[in-house]
């Protein structure tokens, strides 16, 4: 059985890896694209003639604090506006995969997914005839297939039922070491195409994001849950006795369709497309790691402000920036090799518990990521700016063994789905909450408003993983006494 199980588990982690690559080249080009479309915005008033035959504007003219401003502005709204969808619809989409299949919605959230993307790019490109605002719609389109917050809990759950306990931390690693390689050789490369024409990486990534649609055809069918008011007597819906189904064709003939599914799913299981975090919320430990996984993950968004920042504070291209970058994933990648082979002696060496362990590299990655923050906000120079972001990298392990910690004592399907489910709406909240934080912060020192160092949304974050660490420690140990 297991066997079978680990069959679909591969393409799983394909899809993880396309999605990776394919937004990592796209979030090489389009802070570029974003800040072209505003720079030539504010030069066509200002000085015209700056403004290159072909629509471009020279990178070093596009580094003023007001033009910077709005680009941070812009971004931060962009990144809030592709996270809004998601908290909206994933709950229901993660009902519906239980009458649908995963593998169902999965394909429609991809294609919806890959439709915003090249929206993205039409704007972009026709920028005569298109706003750079208008942006922002094109992350409507995860409204029709609950965006990547669906894929990514309904893709791990996929590689948390394929995966025996006392190892899913160790899987989790690995699948994380090997999306940290993908994100830096996507990175890399599509730092190194976009000094060549910043066309190629955002081409490149919205062709790689298009075969996750055939990779998600290669996924295995999971058993459909039946859902609850199946479980009810017929007449108790529509009136008539319920009576068993015999034939097999009459109950193929007897079936809902597709779109009666949807329309059902949506008017009759709405009140319970949050059932999932309901009963995730049930659980006091579960409690716990969505709050820690909210602290975390509100600090953890201000690396979104990171590139445009360390552009910002010494004025190089956002193509060097993203090379340079890209080199804190070595670094994280480095550091999850090491994970597993350290907790696996640890275990030994101290005759402690798997989850023992797991709680020990939280802490001390929490404490990496607290002073590599610290060390951002305050860095003189460029270089002790990228310095402090390879110390942060260091603690690149921590949602992997809070997600081990979480999991421990899960066995069936719903339970992981329902953990999956509240961790996953956590992250999404935090995004929303932090992002606009952190952005308008950065916008406000930027723009003069707030006489505050450009750093000061580091140190702010920095505080919160504090928080974070003290709930790790305290209550978390406490609860493993137990």
């Amino acid at each position: 059985m297991m066997a079978s199980r680990r069959a679909f588990a591969w393409p799983a982690v394909l899809v993880l890896a396309l999605v990776v690559a394919g937004t990592s080249m796209l979030s090489t080009a389009r802070v570029y694209m974003i800040e072209q479309a505003l720079c030539r915005t504010y030069y066509s008033t200002v000085s015209p003639d700056k403004i290159l035959p072909s629509g471009s504007v020279p990178e070093q003219e596009c580094k003023l604090d007001q033009i910077q401003a709005d680009v941070a502005l812009l971004s931060g709204c962009f990144h809030v506006s592709s996270l809004v969808p998601g908290l909206i619809a994933a709950p229901l989409y993660t009902r519906l995969a239980s009458i649908l299949g995963s593998r169902t919605v999965l394909l429609v959230s991809v294609c919806s997914f890959t439709l915003g993307i090249c929206c993205f790019d039409l704007i972009c490109y026709f920028y005569g005839v298109f706003n750079i605002w208008m942006i922002l719609f094109t992350n409507l389109f995860d409204l029709i297939g609950g965006g990547t917050t669906l894929q990514k809990i309904l893709l791990y759950t996929y590689i948390a039922q394929s995966t025996d306990q006392d190892l899913l931390s160790n899987r989790l690693y690995f699948v994380s070491v090997l999306l940290l390689g993908t994100s830096f050789f996507a990175s890399f490369f599509g730092s190194q195409t976009m000094k060549a024409s910043a066309w190629l990486p955002l081409m490149i990534g919205t062709f790689l994001c298009s075969l996750t649609i055939p990779c998600v055809l290669c996924l295995r069918r999971q058993a459909r849950e039946k859902p609850k008011y199946d479980e009810l007597p017929m007449d108790d819906v529509s009136g008539t006795p319920d009576e068993p189904d015999n034939d097999e064709h009459e109950h193929d003939e007897k079936s809902p369709g597709l779109w009666s599914t949807i329309f059902r799913a949506m008017t009759v299981d709405l009140p319970l497309s949050l059932s999932p975090v309901a009963e995730a919320l049930k659980d006091p430990l579960a409690r716990v790691m969505m709050l820690i996984f909210l602290i975390i993950d509100i600090s953890m968004a201000v690396l979104v402000t990171f590139t445009q920042f360390a552009s910002a504070l010494s004025h190089w291209s956002l193509a060097d920036v993203n090379a340079v970058t890209s080199f804190h994933l070595v670094v994280s990648t480095t550091a999850l090799f090491a994970l597993p082979v350290l907790s696996n002696w640890l275990v030994r060496i101290l005759h402690s518990t798997k989850q023992r362990v797991d709680l020990w590299t939280a802490s001390w990655s929490t404490v990496a990521k607290i002073i590599g923050m610290v060390g951002i906000g305050l860095a003189p120079t460029q270089w002790t700016c990228f310095t402090s972001l390879m110390i942060y990298a260091l603690g690149y392990g921590l949602p992997d063994a809070l997600r081990s910690l979480a999991t421990c004592g899960l066995e069936d399907e719903r339970s992981i789905q329902s953990l999956y489910m509240g961790i996953g709406l956590a992250q999404e909240v935090a995004g929303l909450v932090g992002s606009p934080i952190w952005t308008t912060i950065f916008y406000a020192t930027l723009d003069g408003d707030i006489p505050l160092p450009k750093g000061s949304h580091f140190l702010a974050a920095a505080s919160l993983l504090g928080i974070a660490l003290a709930i790790i420690i305290r209550v978390l140990a406490k609860r493993l006494k137990t």
